[in-house]
């Protein structure tokens, strides 16, 4: 405790422009097994409770010479729960991250997500320093199109009305070219200052706009996509595979059908440029789902030259076929 204290005083006075610190878990799921730590386990009914009462300790003895910094930390796998009979300092900030949770439903009505938002309520009940960090892709699967528009806008409404303070949303951390990162970033933002605009309204004003001649075919593309998440009971998460009836080969099949016929009747080469963005996501995920077909439409051949033109080298952060070169060879195996 002593020495992250001293090495955290350290760091506040070389980088005093700063308001919260973090002191945080490793990113794993092993908790210390130690007795002591045990015992405070026990004590707490939870890990988070371990972990609160070690930054709190360090938090105190900081608030002595920096009464106006936080001390933040994370509540993160095994610590997501919160605990009992402790709360954070004044000067504790929480992130409580969600990266278990379903991708395209709420937090509420989900059942694979409402312990995630029992844990979030009672985190609010616990401190007013409460700060989410959410998820909003996949990272095994970088160009998978996610269905979660909706879910966004309701996940941001239910944070605001208990009392969450802030909000991060991980997205696709390597990559500039996801599905409809652009449109999501620019609804995310809005719905952040104002989490009851009409999200109808926002997404049309912005494919209007961003995709202009082929903004009629790239809304029904939209469309299209979201109802993947009404018309099936499947659920999406942060580490997922292809093989999830929301990526069925009919979906797959008339969205490159859709956009494939909007690039190559698109004129203006920027948003033509824009439309192969979103053709990418299709086309990848249809030759994962079905090799052959992904052949035999053009598909394939469409991520090979769009990889190669864009540099592309990973299709995710891990798992099957993460590297270029070992998805085109396994994919090059159904070649007639």
């Amino acid at each position: 405790m002593k020495l992250c204290t001293n090495a955290l005083r350290k760091i506040i006075k070389s980088n005093p422009e700063f308001e919260v610190y973090d002191l945080s878990q490793n990113d794993n799921i092993t908790p210390c097994q130690c007795r002591k730590c045990r015992k405070l386990k026990k004590r707490f009914g939870s890990e988070s409770g371990v972990v609160i009462w070690f930054v709190n300790s360090v938090a105190k003895e900081l608030k002595k010479d920096f009464p106006d910094k936080f001390i933040g930390t994370l509540a993160y796998q095994y610590s997501q729960n919160p605990p009992k009979s402790i709360k954070p300092e004044q000067n504790v900030s929480i992130r409580l991250s969600l990266i278990n949770t379903c991708l395209i439903h709420d937090l509420e009505n989900c059942p694979k997500n409402k312990s995630a938002g029992a844990d979030v309520k009672g985190w609010c009940d616990l401190t007013k320093n409460l700060y989410i960090w959410d998820y909003i892709s996949s990272s095994r699967l970088y160009y998978a199109p996610i269905p979660n528009f909706e879910a966004i806008r309701k996940r941001i409404i239910f944070y605001k009305e208990n009392g969450v303070r802030g909000v991060m949303f991980e997205g696709n951390t390597e990559t500039e070219y996801g599905e409809f990162s652009s449109l999501r970033n620019y609804v995310i933002a809005k719905l952040l200052w104002n989490p009851y605009s009409n999200l109808d309204l926002l997404v049309t004003d912005f494919i209007s706009h961003y995709y202009g001649s082929a903004s009629s075919v790239m809304r029904e593309y939209y469309n299209l996509t979201q109802q993947r998440a009404i018309d099936t009971k499947s659920h999406l998460h942060f580490v997922m595979d292809h093989k999830n009836e929301v990526y069925n080969e009919e979906y797959l099949e008339k969205a490159y059908t859709l956009l494939s016929t909007a690039e190559r009747r698109t004129i203006d080469m920027a948003i033509k440029e824009r439309v192969q963005v979103e053709l990418m996501s299709v086309a990848y995920m249809l030759c994962k789902v079905n090799p052959q077909k992904g052949i035999q439409v053009g598909a394939f051949d469409f991520v090979k030259s769009w990889t190669d033109l864009k540099g592309i080298e990973k299709f995710a952060g891990y798992g099957e076929n993460v590297k270029r070169n070992v998805f085109f060879e396994q994919i090059s195996k159904f070649q007639k």
